[in-house]
């Protein structure tokens, strides 16, 4: 429950708190429809292409788990970012190579580009 603080104001650390979980339920959300959309390569890329969207999917949520952590958070942030930025292009190379239809590319880049919108607020923050 939120703490009402002076002016009647919201407690900022525990808004913060809320913010750093919503994160990594989205991105929870973001690595299920990845691993829907990866079933469906063909065989023969499901180890090579979808393996390396899943391996930075999961290096993401991993960096946000670490983040936590008030003494490795800036490091693991900015990891974070760079395993963003890998991941729009591994998804956008499966899309022009016709293994993620369209929609779906649409889909999951949306879904990368409002974890990258929330980690970047989360890294403003603490600058």
């Amino acid at each position: 429950m939120q703490q009402p603080v002076k002016g009647g104001a919201v407690n900022n650390q525990h808004q913060h708190k809320e913010e750093r979980l919503l994160i990594i339920e989205k991105t929870y959300d973001m690595l299920k429809y990845a691993d829907q959309c990866v079933t469906q390569f063909p065989k023969k890329e499901r180890y090579r292409t979808a393996t390396g969207i899943m391996q930075c999917a999961w290096n993401i949520m991993d960096l946000f788990l670490e983040a936590r952590y008030p003494e490795r958070r800036m490091v693991a942030l900015q990891r974070a970012d760079i395993e963003l930025d890998k991941l729009r292009y591994k998804i956008r190379f499966a899309m022009e190579l016709t293994f993620l239809p369209f929609n779906k590319y649409e889909t999951l880049a949306s879904m990368v580009d409002e974890i990258g919108r929330m980690l970047g607020a989360w890294k403003k923050r603490l600058k």
